[in-house]
């Protein structure tokens, strides 16, 4: 009885921070922030390039609305307690939810904070993979990670970055897995989702490169798969979408991070970000050579974003978000005295084999 408890506190606890961190997500900053990727045009496909080829979870929030009955809509607006609360000045005044779209935005919110729940359960057995013991810091790791994302919402949000979030971290632990039948379907899926899933591929290919002899054929087969899968998905949908205004990328060299790389940074800012580097690398031999591999994308993010985003937009980092929070955490237990094994390979060296048989 005190394992049922134990399991159905762990749970409420992981779904209502899941479902808070989704309140947080569509109030501030919200859906509706930038007219390019407002959230109706979004989900029915009217948006600005890049932001309407990001197309998994909008798709998904068309299905599902479409599937509801329309008497549903009337049913709600009818009740006394469904007009009371689409009358109040928060859904329209402060959430910005256009009347016409409550039900996408209601089908988006709970698909979102289903995603937050995909999400901390894979963080927890990303956690399991890498180190030992897995329990109870994979829970602690999973729950913290989650209360974390706030801190990358800024200016915009935008509804496909969760969905990113979780299968592109599920990516990575299936190529810990070396489930490479699964790998190659949510890898396609992630790179419906966002066009930055290649990164996955420099991934793949740095953290196994000591097969590349040993087994090339597989090794160059697996990369090739994964470009083709990507070139495919969104060469496709540059072609349906190619009708919409805008253009594969938004350039924000000038208009936005020149500016703010002139300005002064605050001292506080400053000591915060020397912390989290001070984490991260500590240690930094010790940690598994995937999570480091995967965190190394920092540098192509940068990259892009100093012509292609906004630098200090956290949320274009989401790539590295899970293999930086999982580093810093195994820091933090070392520091705090708890003792914490990797059970990933520390370097490419270790990494022998690609094949499923290599599992331990």
């Amino acid at each position: 009885m005190k394992s049922i408890a134990v399991s159905v506190l762990k749970w409420a606890v992981r779904v209502g921070v899941s479902f808070w961190i989704a309140a947080i997500f569509f109030h501030s900053p919200g859906v509706n922030g930038y007219n390019r990727a407002e959230f109706s045009e979004m989900v029915y496909g009217q948006a600005w390039r890049p932001f309407v080829t990001r197309a998994l979870f909008p798709a998904m929030v068309r299905v599902v609305s479409q599937g509801i009955p329309s008497s549903f809509d009337s049913a709600v607006q009818k009740s006394e307690l469904g007009s009371r609360v689409l009358s109040t000045w928060y859904v329209e005044k402060e959430l910005k939810w256009h009347p016409p779209f409550l039900r996408e935005y209601f089908v988006a919110f709970f698909l979102s904070a289903a995603c937050l729940v995909l999400l901390s359960l894979t963080m927890e057995r990303l956690w399991a993979a890498m180190f030992s013991p897995s329990t109870p810091h994979g829970y602690a790791f999973s729950i913290l990670g989650l209360l974390g994302l706030p801190t990358c919402f800024k200016y915009y949000s935008y509804i496909y970055d969760f969905p990113t979030l979780v299968l592109y971290t599920t990516c990575l632990l299936l190529m810990a897995r070396r489930r490479w039948g699964w790998y190659f379907f949510v890898f396609g899926l992630c790179c419906l989702s966002k066009e930055t899933a290649i990164l996955l591929v420099i991934v793949f290919a740095i953290y196994f490169i000591r097969c590349a002899n040993s087994e090339r054929g597989m090794y160059w087969a697996s990369i090739a798969t994964q470009v083709l899968i990507w070139a495919a998905t969104r060469t496709g949908l540059a072609y349906v979408f190619r009708e919409n205004p805008g253009g594969t990328v938004e350039l924000h060299l000038v208009d936005h991070n020149l500016r703010l790389l002139t300005e002064p940074s605050p001292l506080e800012a400053l000591f915060v970000w020397g912390m989290l580097i001070v984490l991260y690398v500590h240690e930094f031999h010790r940690k598994p050579w995937l999570l480091r591999v995967a965190s190394g994308m920092i540098a192509p993010l940068l990259a892009l974003c100093l012509f292609f985003g906004y630098l200090d937009e956290l949320r274009d980092y989401y790539e590295v978000y899970v293999p930086v929070v999982a580093l810093i955490g195994y820091s933090v237990c070392a520091m705090a005295g708890y003792r914490i094994e990797t059970r990933a390979p520390t370097n490419a060296s270790s990494v022998r084999r690609i094949r499923a048989a290599a599992d331990a």
